[in-house]
């Protein structure tokens, strides 16, 4: 969950993550928040569990050049672990019974909001002061999901505002959690806020196509910067979320250009049916950020966007980064 206090103020000497991804395995000697080498990114070295295994379909102006993969997971396991995490957000968060932490969360509990520490006893006694029987603090406005990792999007209506969460579930639990703010909460220029637009997944055959075309345009126009083949990947009449934005893939490219946006590499990656999500590791002017970005697909391009934003910290409470 996201938290006011949860935006640190910029450093541009701020470490990078070098913890693993939600499918691999733990690191021998524990997670660090030091300079080095960071692992690579879905994108480049997808895990064996990630949707993002094998390599990555194009879109149809690259006909040729890959295949679409098979589906990470049976849908079943996708769909359970998106029940649980809506069963869960709406029980303790929406109704306000904090005994939801007992039967939705679990150890050992992994922490990547900088500003919270790991653990269930932790999770629960941060919450246990706001959560209280009739006292709704939050209201979905999405949910997806891929294998094991599921995303809510939604508005913490007491706190925070406009939030990605992204959320790892193992038998049913919840056992890991990533979260940033939208940059704000619009309406933007072009009338959409941070949170509207389409909520329901459709397409869902359409699942690896469309995660390929995404995962092609974060490699070409993200981290390549080959903004001229945006039209490959992008509707020229994309509808654009971000409160400072407006619509048109133009626009879009200014937006990376003019806010000196950049993208290092893809560290995680969920796919539902019309709906992609990226979290990345990359700059804003020299400043070491998460970005999270949430595209919407249609007829084999993006049309629509939705983002936020964290600043990499220098220190967490759990010890872990925030990737």
């Amino acid at each position: 969950m996201a938290f006011s206090e949860n935006r640190p103020s910029s450093d541009a000497n701020a470490a990078s993550d070098e913890t693993p991804a939600a499918n691999s395995a733990p690191v021998p000697n524990g997670p660090s928040m030091s300079e080095g080498n960071p692992l690579p990114g879905l994108v480049n070295a997808p895990s064996p569990g990630s949707s993002a295994a094998g390599d990555p379909a194009v879109p149809a102006g690259d006909a040729g050049a890959g295949s679409v993969p098979e589906p990470a997971c049976a849908r079943e396991l996708t769909d359970a672990n998106k029940a649980a995490v809506s069963a869960a957000i709406d029980e303790l968060f929406v109704r306000g019974d904090i005994s939801a932490v007992d039967r939705y969360w679990g150890e050992p509990y992994l922490q990547h909001n900088p500003i919270a520490a790991s653990g269930v006893v932790a999770f629960r006694n941060l919450f246990s002061g706001l959560i209280s029987p009739g006292n709704s603090i939050y209201e979905l406005s999405r949910v997806l999901g891929q294998c094991e990792l599921v995303l809510i999007h939604g508005d913490y209506t007491s706190f925070g505002g406009p939030t990605f969460d992204m959320f790892r579930v193992q038998d049913g639990r919840v056992v890991e959690h990533w979260d940033a703010f939208a940059s704000g909460a619009g309406p933007n220029a072009s009338g959409h806020t941070a949170l509207d637009g389409p909520s329901v997944v459709q397409d869902v055959a359409l699942t690896s196509q469309n995660e390929a075309l995404v995962v092609r345009f974060a490699e070409r126009v993200l981290i390549d910067a080959a903004y001229d083949s945006i039209g490959e990947y992008m509707s020229p009449d994309l509808i654009e979320h971000d409160p400072g934005g407006v619509d048109g893939s133009a626009a879009y490219v200014e937006a990376l250009q003019t806010q000196q946006l950049s993208y290092r590499q893809v560290r995680h990656q969920i796919a539902d049916g019309n709906f992609v999500f990226l979290l990345s590791e990359g700059e804003v002017g020299s400043t070491p950020v998460a970005h999270y970005d949430l595209f919407r697909v249609e007829d084999a391009r993006i049309v629509e966007h939705w983002n936020g934003r964290r600043d990499v910290p220098a220190t967490s409470q759990s010890g872990l980064g925030i990737f």
